[in-house]
């Protein structure tokens, strides 16, 4: 069977890229609003309606962001060795990382600490305080918060290197071949796939809660680096799209018929299911997720594969909003705490104000100070505005 590599960047990616990112957003900012989940600062308002849409996004958010760093890799092994993979990754996800837990996340716990009513003297003793490196929240300032996906996806490329390598390679041509023709033939089956993360779910998440911990969270690594792996094998072959954007209706229809059932029977009116009935919810969840992932990548393939100058701008303004953008939302939740007003006037300004903010750190400082470019995660380049020439490339 003749099969097609994919070597040329997938626009669609990119904008699924900066689509996620920017959900991200509204998804913090929203953790400052929603009634019955934690979050380091809160507005004393909250509105129990906020659940109801976080919900549906919390089910696949984080799932489609691993899923298109997975592909990312198969991109970027097509013009880098093993070596020069793993040191690009070094540079572009631990300096960041690094960087952002010295001097990004401190103001996070130094609000959430104000807020707890912790006396401190002023800002710069706390920031002082951050270099004993002890860690948050063991009485410590040093934490990484919403950067936890850095080393959760520097640590999967690096373990799956050999696997990336070797699926990449011409002694793989043949297993790429048979999944691809197997797939094509049976795509019913790519929707149960499913079954890997929600067996995953089943057996570990009840003895291993989400943490984000790295080293103690085996329920999500089991999901998170599924989907990784998922992402690099499903990308490596065009075939794979095909067959996953043929169907991407059957996938809509499938998603919205499980979100509905989940709303209606467990959501809304939530209530601790029983152990066996524990088992069908967690495959349910897992099935909504998988459905919603595929048609999200069906109907990006079929609509998103071109590029323009505002996707060149935003895809590389998407890692530097990442890393700021949780900083500015709970500084901006904090400042509003007692402004007499209703909770979504509040969370609608926490959005336009953390993609304010973030915009003109980014384009007044960030991109015009080329020292600052490893420590948010960007390439060094001569100009990386809204107008420069389009190039294939790897994604970031």
């Amino acid at each position: 069977m003749e099969q097609t590599l994919i070597s040329n960047r997938r626009y669609d990616l990119d904008w699924l890229r900066v689509l996620a990112f920017g959900l991200l957003i509204f998804y913090h900012c929203g953790m400052g609003y929603v009634a019955e989940w934690g979050f380091h600062v809160k507005n004393p308002q909250t509105s129990e309606g906020f659940q109801y849409w976080m919900l549906f996004m919390n089910r696949w958010r984080m799932a489609l962001l691993f899923l298109i760093s997975g592909a990312g890799v198969w991109f970027a092994l097509g013009r880098r060795s093993g070596g020069q993979f793993a040191g690009e990754r070094f540079k572009r996800l631990f300096i960041p990382l690094v960087f952002g837990m010295l001097f990004i996340v401190p103001p996070q716990i130094y609000f959430e600490r104000l807020v707890q009513g912790v006396p401190i003297e002023n800002y710069g003793r706390f920031q002082l305080a951050v270099f004993e490196l002890v860690p948050y929240p063991l009485g410590g300032n040093f934490s990484w918060h919403h950067l936890w996906y850095l080393p959760y996806i520097l640590v999967y490329s690096l373990i799956g290197l050999p696997f990336f390598l070797y699926w990449r390679s011409e002694r793989a041509t043949r297993g790429r071949e048979n999944l691809q023709a197997f797939f094509t033939k049976y795509p019913v089956l790519l929707f149960a796939i499913f079954i890997l993360p929600a067996t995953n779910e089943v057996l570990l998440r009840p003895h291993f809660p989400s943490t984000n911990g790295l080293i103690d969270d085996w329920a999500s690594h089991g999901t998170y680096l599924l989907y990784f792996l998922l992402g690099f094998v499903v990308i490596s072959s065009e075939g794979f799209t095909k067959v996953i954007s043929k169907y991407r209706k059957s996938w809509l229809a499938i998603a919205v018929t499980l979100v509905t059932i989940l709303y209606t029977f467990y959501w809304i009116h939530w209530v601790e299911p029983h152990y066996w009935g524990m088992v069908f919810y967690r495959f349910l969840n897992a099935a909504n997720a998988w459905a919603w992932l595929l048609s999200i990548f069906g109907f990006g393939y079929r609509y998103l594969n071109f590029n323009n100058n505002f996707l060149q701008y935003t895809n590389k303004a998407v890692f530097p909003f990442y890393i700021l953008h949780q900083t500015i939302t709970i500084a901006l939740v904090y400042y509003m705490i007692n402004w007499n007003a209703g909770v979504v006037v509040k969370f609608l300004l926490a959005v336009v104000g953390t993609f304010g903010i973030s915009f003109l750190l980014y384009e007044l400082v960030i991109r015009r100070v080329g020292l600052l470019y490893p420590f948010f995660g960007l390439k060094w380049e001569k100009e990386i505005g809204l107008h420069f020439p389009p190039k294939k490339s790897s994604l970031a």
